[in-house]
């Protein structure tokens, strides 16, 4: 058993994109898209924290895909029970959220939309191509995973086990924002509680986003829907500076 950071990622309208692209196509995206993942992450990156510039070696994520769900994780430290006392170490949080970021920018601009939300604590995760039983157990797969699927946008949230980090001031990537939540959807969550703290990401993700729009519009898809991007779009807008 190891602490992890775990984040929970959804592709939204998958099954659109299953029709219209078909099965071979989708698996050749989502290749290109880890590949493309991976080769960013493994550029170092350098990052100011109070004045202070430090350099930072190529972050290293794990994953595993499963249909529309993507779990990404990395490891903190090996745990020896539930209890014990966590020293707060930011390069690895740092390190996480740099790897999200890049992964949310790089499937945006292959029109791949994500959502998730991030969440720390005791896991078991188990991948072994050479071993027949697998194993996945943990409740920051829960958390990470109704974080996530209580937001009405394209973008991540941070569960509230990540606060001890967050409060720690670890990563100026994370910024406070209004997150537009489905109040109905966050009363399953029954484990700690939702943030309004995300990332601060982007690229020329706002023109893509408004790509995106337009496109659901002409399909005459549900406000619900159109909402996320709009609401997505309102986020990129009070953060230009990124953009």
């Amino acid at each position: 058993m190891k602490y992890c950071f775990v984040a929970m990622l959804d592709i939204l309208g998958f099954k659109s994109l299953l029709e219209q692209r078909g099965i071979e196509s989708i698996h050749q995206l989502m290749r290109d898209l880890f590949t493309s993942a991976r080769a960013g992450t493994r550029r170092d990156y350098r990052i100011t924290i109070d004045g202070v510039t430090s350099s930072h070696p190529a972050v290293r994520l794990n994953y595993f895909i499963f249909s529309d769900t993507i779990l990404v994780w990395k490891d903190y430290e090996d745990a020896t029970n539930e209890n014990q006392e966590i020293i707060g170490r930011c390069e690895l949080f740092r390190e996480l959220n740099h790897g999200i970021s890049m992964l949310l920018e790089t499937a945006l601009l292959r029109k791949i939309p994500l959502r998730g939300g991030i969440a720390f604590g005791a896991t078991i995760i188990n991948i072994d191509p050479n071993e027949q039983n697998n194993e996945i157990i943990g409740q920051p797969i829960v958390d990470s995973y109704l974080v996530g699927e209580a937001q009405n946008w394209v973008g991540i949230a941070f569960h509230s086990s990540c606060l001890p980090f967050i409060e720690q001031k670890c990563d100026p990537m994370v910024i406070e924002y209004p997150i537009p939540y489905n109040r109905e959807k966050l009363k399953k969550l029954y484990n700690g509680r939702e943030t309004n703290y995300s990332l601060e990401w982007g690229g020329n993700i706002k023109e893509i986003l408004k790509e995106i729009l337009e496109e659901l519009k002409v399909k005459e898809v549900s406000n619900s829907i159109l909402k996320k991007y709009t609401n997505s779009i309102e986020f990129c807008k009070d953060h230009e500076v990124y953009l």
